[in-house]
């Protein structure tokens, strides 16, 4: 059975509600020392599972029926470790933030006082890959790389 980008990119909206920007979202600590966030409606499966503190890398998988769908995987890191609390605070605001046509991290632009986080994403939601950064003060102080798509099982 096939399932149209059009469901998984809908389920993926839903799941970033509940994800990672959500001060409410509980994560697992796992035994490889990563932390894992997962969110399930029916027959759809979104699990988060990451690394690090800083820098940090990770994945998402959306699964459907208990077969993977789509991935993104991502690294990133803070170059001003002084305002790490600030940076990711600031980070999940912009996740939760996403534009709906392209849910798989921030908007293109979020500004907040002396805090700006800029998203460049290139191509579709089936193949695509992008960068962003948070500036404090006009100075970049944390990039991130993020590229994923539809996959087959």
């Amino acid at each position: 059975m096939q399932v149209a980008a059009e469901d998984i990119c809908e389920f993926l909206v839903e799941a970033n509600r509940h994800g990672y920007g959500n001060i409410l979202v509980k994560e697992t600590d796992e035994s490889d020392g990563s932390h894992t966030i997962t969110y399930q409606n029916g027959d759809w499966l979104f699990n988060d599972n990451f690394f690090g503190g800083d820098p940090f890398g990770g994945r998402e998988v959306i699964s459907y029926q208990a077969k993977p769908v789509w991935i993104m995987v991502y690294f990133g890191f803070a170059t001003k470790t002084s305002l790490q609390k600030e940076i990711y605070t600031f980070l999940k605001k912009a996740l939760l933030a996403f534009p709906e046509d392209m849910p798989y991290r921030g908007p293109k632009k979020l500004i907040e006082n002396e805090w700006e986080y800029h998203n460049k994403a290139v191509g579709e939601f089936a193949n695509f890959s992008g960068e962003e950064s948070i500036s404090h003060k006009g100075v970049v102080i944390y990039k991130a790389k993020y590229q994923g798509g539809l996959v087959g099982s």
